[in-house]
């Protein structure tokens, strides 16, 4: 285990947690999602490539969190908001 690493994804998380919180910030407290998300398409080639690869890096996160590999989990979801 590489204690650099791990100090770089615990500030990672730092900012994801920040800009999570923006977010919700932006949206305001009355902001209700749509009752249901697959109802919602994708507007452009960029839209779905996105998605493309949320749902990737949440496939590759899932399989690592079921395996007990977290290092894994958190380099797919550093990937994707990284990349």
């Amino acid at each position: 285990m590489n204690v650099n690493e791990v100090h770089a994804y615990r500030r990672f998380g730092n900012k994801l947690w920040q800009a999570c919180r923006f977010a919700l910030m932006t949206l305001g407290e009355g902001y209700v999602g749509p009752a249901d998300p697959s109802a919602v398409k994708p507007q452009s080639v960029f839209d779905r490539w996105i998605l493309h690869r949320l749902n990737a890096a949440i496939s590759e996160a899932n399989a690592a969190f079921g395996n007990y590999v977290l290092m894994n989990a958190t380099r797919a979801i550093y990937g994707f908001w990284l990349n």
